[in-house]
């Protein structure tokens, strides 16, 4: 419970913390190219932690993850600041997160341990590729 607490508090910094993302990615041509792949490296090494160093290492991840979903709702808002937009955002995101933790606790099995490795193998050479991609377009993009 205190997790998912902490998750919904991680998303509402990151709603709130869009002006200073903004800031600090303004040489980008779309800060909000960068948050997936700042996610994905973060939870991508979570998963690749040997399991006692995974109570350390998770939480932080999640804190990077919930907040680059925060932020990343905040960017791409069609609805002109609309509160509901952010809410159900953030509901969605909350209920993802239960429906996956909950059926993989109900179904643990042996080979999760392997399976969350190589899983976090992935989302980490996601991540790599993503924001390489990302930062090589805003390196041969035209000054403006």
């Amino acid at each position: 419970m205190a997790g998912l607490v902490a998750l919904g508090m991680e998303l509402y910094l990151g709603l709130v913390g869009e002006a200073i993302v903004l800031d600090h990615l303004s040489t980008l041509p779309g800060p909000a190219d960068l948050l997936t792949p700042i996610a994905s490296i973060a939870i991508g090494l979570a998963l690749l932690e040997p399991r006692g160093l995974r109570i350390i290492v998770v939480p932080l991840a999640v804190f990077l993850a919930a907040t680059a979903a925060g932020i990343f709702l905040r960017l791409t808002d069609p609805s002109l600041h609309d509160p509901a937009f952010s809410i159900a955002g953030t509901v969605t995101v909350v209920w993802l997160v239960l429906a996956l933790g909950l059926s993989v606790r109900a179904f643990r099995q042996s080979w999760f341990d392997l399976a969350g490795r190589i899983l976090g193998s992935w989302l980490l050479a996601i991540g790599l590729l993503h924001g390489g991609a990302v930062i090589a377009q805003a390196a041969s993009a035209p000054a403006p």
